[in-house]
């Protein structure tokens, strides 16, 4: 089966993206203890730092594969930023205190730091059309054809 890229950088984006579009001010809650995080250390209070990904506060914004960076001011000196999405927990809009859960979102990298693939594949999701066509009784025929007639799938994990 072809690997598929993540789809955490497009779930992100498409997070941030609806902020800015609404005229909202986007801050990424952080967990600084994971592996990848680079932060300025002085600011993480009890292992998480909440950091302004607006335009106007981060330069060089960066998204890809396996985390954002950018460029923020702390006490005037400027830090370079990584965050891994496995870091992130919420999006928070300033303006009206939401919390949107990006660790709901997100999935775990299925590779290392050194490329190396996990022993374990239980985050792959496979899809598998459903077939209703062998309803168990006239009732459930009767009550099949009222449905959606739409398309339908399960999600199966991969053994």
């Amino acid at each position: 089966m072809q690997r598929m890229s993540s789809f955490n950088p497009y779930i992100f984006k498409a997070f941030y993206d609806w902020l800015i579009d609404n005229e909202i001010t986007p801050h990424l809650l952080v967990n600084a203890e994971v592996k990848g995080v680079q932060v300025p250390q002085s600011y993480v209070r009890n292992g998480k730092i909440v950091l302004s990904i607006s335009a106007r506060a981060v330069r060089n914004f960066s998204i890809d594969q396996k985390n954002i960076s950018f460029y923020a001011r702390f006490s005037g000196q400027d830090e370079f930023i990584v965050i891994p999405y496995n870091a992130m927990m919420d999006l928070i809009a300033v303006e009206n205190e939401i919390r949107y859960p990006l660790e709901m979102w997100l999935t775990p990298d299925p590779e290392d730091e050194d490329g190396e693939k996990e022993e374990s594949d239980d985050n792959v999701v496979g899809f598998s059309a459903v077939d209703d066509s062998n309803a168990d009784s006239e009732e459930q025929k009767d009550e099949n054809e009222n449905k959606d007639s739409g398309p339908s799938f399960t999600i199966l994990k991969d053994d």
